[in-house]
């Protein structure tokens, strides 16, 4: 299989060709392996390759499709360094729930990709590994922390990659890079055999896509409880795969936001393509109209802080004790050091006042789908950055240092992980120098079949973006045989 045609499917096209045998799952292996060997100096987004056990179930629905995942413990036997020195040698004690439900899928894991330190800042840069790059442009940002997999997806290293989202992470590198980023509702991917409810409820795995068809049917597969999870969401009635191919919504209310709702501006790039994402869903036949900010954003700022602070001291702690290590500015940057200090220092009723807060503005979040089938946001609220513009190990860093780097890409994205809503980023856009952007949609819980069929359509439309970023498989010659 050459390059171009294996860089033009998707993980459901070579699923397709594998179960027609018109491929073999060694040759689908074989061109991810020297996609990722011959792309990878350039943008620096797979940390090593190191081939998970091949499925036995050769009717498996994605038998034979390689991936990768993010450098997060996910696969027993596996390394999972979190970006991070003060993990470095972590080996995963146990299979996720995530990995067991690909595995079962079919999935070959290929290895691991890059993140930001212990998931923390919005780029992915760090000691342990270095810069990740944009395909689109290698003097840019892949935004974080799941950088490393949009990069490869985007690239065409793979069609999918493990991906999670404490804040947007998903998102923001999918609008970056130009792919397909949902985070599902809270409870529809199980964060077993872990916390039951990730970073106090706030984190979810799910993957980066290609396509919607991919989205939709990686939705099926890791869809549904595990015993002890604490909530679980109703499966829908029929599958996500096939909901994608029903008939349009129609004459659907969709609150737009063209302002930040946050202190931070929305560049003018970003903000365009809003409107022109608007105007065409006016186009479709549907109602929308400005929403104005529904909740104390300063409030809720201020109180992810204690809840991140909080939680990333734990999950360090944790792996320090299991790695005999202290943690220390040594181990960790300056970033991620500032969080940790700041998490000794919050009392218990300072941590339940902060939760408190977030509840209410989940509440406050949930009552503006009465009035909205739909809420329609940037992404982030500018255009991929250069590298160098945010310090990931900004000397004497403080918390509040970390929340205004956090700020210009989490002012529409985190909301939704502390209400437990669905949210997608679609790349519907380009900046003037050509980098994607990435536009947001957000539905009430459990309707993520809504956000698959919409994006479907705009999928179809000319709004998509098509053409391929300058680094990707396809752009190459090929060494293998075709």
């Amino acid at each position: 299989m050459n390059l171009q045609d294996y860089g033009s499917q998707d993980a459901t096209g070579l699923a397709e060709l594998i179960r027609k045998k018109h491929i073999s799952t060694d040759e689908a292996i074989e061109a991810a392996l020297e996609a990722i060997e011959r792309l990878n100096p350039k943008l620096n987004c797979v940390i090593e390759t190191d081939l998970t056990r091949l499925c036995s179930n050769s009717s498996a629905p994605f038998y034979g499709v390689p991936m990768l995942i993010k450098d997060f413990p996910m696969i027993k036997g596996v390394r999972a360094e979190i970006g991070s020195r003060l993990a470095q040698g972590y080996i995963a004690k146990a299979d996720s729930k995530f990995w067991q439900r690909m595995a079962d899928a079919g999935f070959v894991n290929l290895g691991r990709t890059t993140t930001s330190e212990w998931g923390i800042n919005a780029i992915t840069e760090s000691r342990l590994v270095g810069v990740t790059r944009n395909p689109w442009d290698v003097s840019r940002s892949v935004a974080g922390s799941s950088g490393g997999a949009a990069a490869a997806v985007a690239s065409g290293m793979v069609p999918i990659a493990h991906a999670s989202d404490g804040g947007g992470s998903i998102r923001n590198p999918a609008a970056f890079c130009g792919v397909v980023g949902l985070k599902p509702s809270r409870g529809r991917v199980s964060n077993a055999p872990g916390l039951v409810s990730g970073l106090g409820g706030v984190a979810y795995n799910f993957v980066m896509t290609k396509s919607v068809r991919d989205c939709a049917a990686l939705l099926d597969v890791l869809s549904g409880p595990n015993s002890g999870d604490f909530i679980e969401v109703a499966a829908p009635e029929n599958s996500f795969a096939s909901a994608i191919n029903e008939p349009s919504p129609k004459s659907l209310t969709i609150g737009i936001a063209c302002e930040s709702w946050s202190p931070t501006p929305l560049s003018s790039s970003v903000e365009k393509v809003v409107r022109e994402v608007g105007r065409y869903c006016e186009e479709l036949g549907h109602r929308v109209e400005p929403i104005e900010p529904f909740f104390d954003y300063s409030a809720f700022y201020e109180a992810q802080k204690v809840l991140w602070a909080v939680n990333v001291r734990t999950h360090i702690n944790d792996v320090a004790r299991g790695m005999g290590r202290i943690p220390s500015l040594e181990n960790l940057q300056s970033t991620s050091w500032a969080l940790y200090q700041a998490g000794a220092a919050i009392d218990g009723e300072s941590y339940a006042i902060a939760q408190i807060t977030l509840g209410a503005t989940a509440r406050k979040i949930a009552s503006a789908f009465s009035k909205y089938d739909l809420i329609l946001t940037p992404t982030a609220l500018h255009p991929p950055e250069p590298i160098g513009t945010v310090d990931f190990d900004l000397p004497n860093a403080s918390l509040d240092d970390v929340y205004q780097q956090l700020e210009p890409k989490e002012t529409f994205t985190a909301p939704f992980n502390i209400s437990g809503h669905p949210a997608i980023s679609l790349p519907l856009g380009l900046s003037p120098d050509g980098t994607p952007i990435g536009i947001q949609f957000a539905a009430a819980f459990g309707q993520e079949a809504l956000l698959l069929k919409l994006s479907r359509i705009f999928e179809e439309s000319a709004l998509w973006l098509r053409q391929r970023p300058s680094v990707h498989c396809c752009n190459l010659s090929s060494k293998q045989p075709v």
